[in-house]
This record gives structure tokens, sequence and C-alpha cells, in this order.
């Protein structure tokens, strides 16, 4: 059974600003500042682009105190000129190998043959299964999991599930086998920081067509997941008598000013949001007991239907983190639950389980040759607000109440 989302109290981030919530939790993690920055526009620029001679625009920065997490908004930039447009009325077709024009061959799609196998073997479901990365960036295990169908954007609940769950059980069954390699060749334990990034179509970085994703078992910390560990654990230390902790009051927060989801029932439960402080444009966060909950899979499902088919999204990046590991070699074939420990950046805050977390962002149209990508996220490690948070919150609702009930468990 679906639990109602929470009814929105903003229209927009900019009403928001305007306002002071009444909501400690938003008050602890979220700084507000909306101002206005101007300049003189000539005769010509105002008949060109509409814009005021005597310009004076409203610029609303929107930061997460706890992750540093920063964003810029300006509804103004919506009349920002495009000049690098592709002329394909279809960009992705240019780069799909069995479009018309294409190459015909697409190596995914002949898996068992053009894909290398780990050396423990494979995980298969009905619409998805494991290779191993032919060309590695992380040790000591990377692995793909793809759909077994081609198309990226065309995948039902049913098929995104399976491909949750088959990333899951790679985790397990990687993990487990590297104790066991280790154990033999007498190496001491060391823990290992499990990653699953899916990069969609070349703007997000994806070099096939195919749906993939790439899931990792890294023998070192990745640096933003570390950095946000720490900065996690000395909220809940330095809140810890009026805080239930961060992952409590982040969803707080965001219950607090209309933008929460929620999705399970029976112990089994996930929370969404469009996020206040988005890492990058229309970021959506989910978090869950497990990947392989069945509320965390229709929230992750609900996040990608509603970039793709609510909002024109047609290149998006996607990860999960906090993924539990088995204890020991031979620990592998579960769920990873219960005696399972955290991904191993921190403990857990005074005993509270944390969260498995997936992040969705969108990446924009393919037919911006234009990126959207620049100094600012790379040296600033800020981003710009092209849709405001509240607009993705509806298209999430939208997907969400068009789903089939769950299954019970």
């Amino acid at each position: 059974m679906t639990v109602a989302a929470s009814l929105p109290k903003y229209t927009s981030v900019f009403e928001l600003a305007r306002s002071v919530p009444n909501s400690a939790a938003f008050n602890r993690l979220f700084e507000l500042s909306i101002g206005h920055a101007r300049c003189k526009a000539s005769p010509q620029l105002h008949a060109k682009y509409g814009v005021a001679e005597e310009n004076s625009q409203a610029v609303l920065r929107v930061s997460n105190r706890v992750t540093l997490a920063q964003c810029w908004f300006n509804e103004d930039r919506t009349k920002k000129p495009q000049t690098f447009a592709a002329a394909a009325a279809d960009a992705a077709a240019a780069f799909d190998p069995l479009a018309p024009g294409g190459s015909g061959a697409c190596d995914f799609c002949n898996w068992q043959q053009l894909t290398a196998e780990d050396t423990w073997g494979r995980v298969e479901g009905p619409h998805a299964v494991s290779a191993s990365n032919l060309f590695k960036y992380v040790k000591p295990q990377q692995g793909v999991i793809m759909f077994k169908h081609h198309d990226p954007l065309r995948f039902s609940l049913e098929q995104l599930q399976d491909l949750v769950s088959v990333s899951h059980q790679w985790f397990q069954q990687a993990a487990a086998h590297q104790a066991q390699q280790d154990a033999a060749l007498g190496l001491p334990h060391r823990q290992l920081h499990p990653l699953f990034v899916w990069n969609c179509l070349p703007r997000g970085g994806a070099s096939q067509y195919h749906g993939h994703a790439q899931v990792m078992l890294a023998d070192a910390p990745f640096p933003t997941l570390q950095q946000e560990a720490e900065s996690v654990a000395g909220y809940d230390f330095t809140h810890g008598t009026n805080s239930r902790g961060y992952y409590q009051d982040v969803l707080a927060a965001h219950e607090d000013v209309g933008l929460l989801l929620r999705e399970g029932s029976q112990g089994d439960f996930a929370f969404a949001f469009a996020s206040l402080a988005p890492w990058k444009d229309m970021e959506v966060c989910i978090h869950g007991s497990s990947m392989d909950s069945p509320a965390f899979q229709r929230l992750l499902y609900t996040a990608l239907r509603a970039l793709i088919d609510e909002l024109g999204v047609r290149t998006f990046n996607a990860s999960i983190h906090n993924i539990r590991l088995p204890h020991a070699a031979g620990d592998g074939g579960g769920s990873g639950d219960g005696a399972a420990v955290n991904d191993g950046y921190l403990p857990p805050p005074r005993g509270m389980p944390v969260p498995v977390v997936a992040r969705v962002v969108g990446r924009g149209r393919l037919s911006n040759l234009a990126s959207d990508f620049g100094g600012l996220e790379v040296f600033g490690g800020a981003s710009i607000g092209h849709t405001d948070p509240f607009r993705v919150a509806e298209a999430l609702r939208q997907v969400q109440a068009s789903l089939p009930a769950a299954a019970p468990n």
C-alpha cells in the first residue's frame, strides 16, 4: 500500500525563501538567501530577449549546512539563449547503433559472447544480467549490470526492479568472493566500499547506448561520500540532544515544506524527496532499508520515470550508496540485512541504521550540445538549479499515483 505524499505547502522555492518555515529540522539544515542582481541592458537586448533595460533579477541561494551542497536559482535563466543546438530532432537516435543509419551492432545485446564475465560468474535475472567491466577504473571488483532490452529510456517497473536486485546480488557475491580470495592469500580483512552508478547516454557519461549501470567495490572510500558521512556524523554528535539524526531530519525538513513522498507497508518503507539543495538539476533522493526493498525500488522507478516522462529528461545520472555488505566470506547469498554492516564510512549514529541512499539527477537533453557541467561545478562545487524542486515533487506525485498497487509482502 502506498502512503500518501505530504501535502504541498509552497508552490516554488522562491515562495519558500520569502517565508520562515515553522520547522526545526528545516532551519537546522538549510540556509536560504534571496537577493537581487542588477545590470543595464541595451535597447537591442530588450528587443531581442524581452528583458528590462533597467534589469533586476531575483537570485536565490540554497545551502545545506551539513553536506555543504549549494544550488543557485534564477527564474530569468529560462530566457537564456542556447546557441549550441543539435540539428537532429531526435538526438538520441544519433547515438543508437540499432537506429537507421547506425552500425547495427550492440555488444550488450549480445552479452553472452561480447561481454566479459567475473571470475566467479554472473548474476542473472529475468530482465537484467551482470558482466565484468572489461576496462576497469576501480579495484578490486567492478562490474556492469545490463538490461536485457536495448533502449535505456524505456523500462518498466519490473525491469527496473530486476536491474536493482541483480545489482544487489552482485555486491553480495562479489564481496563474498573477494573475502574468500583475500583469506586464501593470507591477507587481513579489508573494508570495501560499494557504489552503484548509472550513467545514461553520452551526456551522462555513458560509452554505450544500451542501458547499463556500473557496480563497484573499491579499496578506498569515495571522497565525496566520505566527506558527507563525516559531516553527517558531526551533525549527529552536535545535535544529539535535540535531533533524531541527520537522515531523519532531512526527511522531516522536506516533509515540512511539502517535498516528501512515502512508499511501502508492513515494515518496508522508503522515502523520496525533491532536493532543496540539489547537487545537480532535478535531484531526487531516495532513502530505504536496502537495495532489495520493494518500496525503495518503486520510489527509484518513480524518480526516473518522473524525470523522463514528466520533465523531459533524456540523459541522467543515478547512484546508490550506503550499500550493506556481508560480514565475512561465505555470507554473500542473503539480502545483506540483519547482521550486515553499513558500507564502512562511519558507524551508524547512536546505533540507528544508516539508510541505503539513491540519488537521481537530470543531465538535460541530448539536443543541447552545451555542457551542463562547467567551472562552477568543477572548481566551485556548486550547481545551477534549472528546475524548481516543487515542480520536481509534483512530477514525482503524478508518477507515483499512476503506479499499480504494490504486491503484499
